[in-house]
């Protein structure tokens, strides 16, 4: 039996995350977290966003299907991958200007994937760091999202 519900995290610093989570029941009822379906980032333009996580970053069209005027219910994900991100458009939500998407990457070529996004454009807000559990760079969309590549 599989179960999916969705669930908006505040942050005392005034930002949400609005996700979609996949629950399987398992041995007697038992229930385990499998995944994070769909991560939501907000975003001025959809086609701009589109744009971004497609050709710079590499990720492709999962879903898109209208949604009113001039909007999709647009999902992008790496190849293969069953979490994605929804580009979802500012205007259509109230309070945009204050949520914030958390998420982070992981590259099992952190410093293969970080070249080669720079090169496409993307703009990374310092260089790659090695810490203890990883080595990992920040790096922001075309609508400031700011997002972490780790390895």
């Amino acid at each position: 039996m599989r179960i999916s519900f969705s669930e908006r995290l505040l942050f005392s610093s005034n930002s949400e995350i609005n996700f979609i989570i996949t629950i399987e029941l398992i041995n007697g009822g038992i229930y385990l977290i499998k995944q994070i379906a769909t991560v939501a980032v907000y975003v001025e333009d959809q086609q701009k966003a589109k744009t971004f996580w497609t050709e710079k970053v590499g990720f492709e069209v999962v879903a898109e299907h209208p949604m009113g005027p001039n909007a999709f219910w647009l999902e992008v994900a790496p190849k293969g991958s069953e979490s994605r991100l929804v580009l979802y458009p500012k205007a259509m939500m109230k309070g945009s200007e204050n949520m914030k998407a958390s998420i982070v990457f992981q590259s099992e070529d952190v410093r293969g994937t970080y070249e080669k996004m720079k090169a496409a454009g993307v703009e990374f807000l310092g260089e790659l760091q090695e810490m203890q559990f990883g080595t990992f760079v920040q790096f922001k969309d075309e609508d400031g999202n700011e997002f972490l590549l780790k390895g």
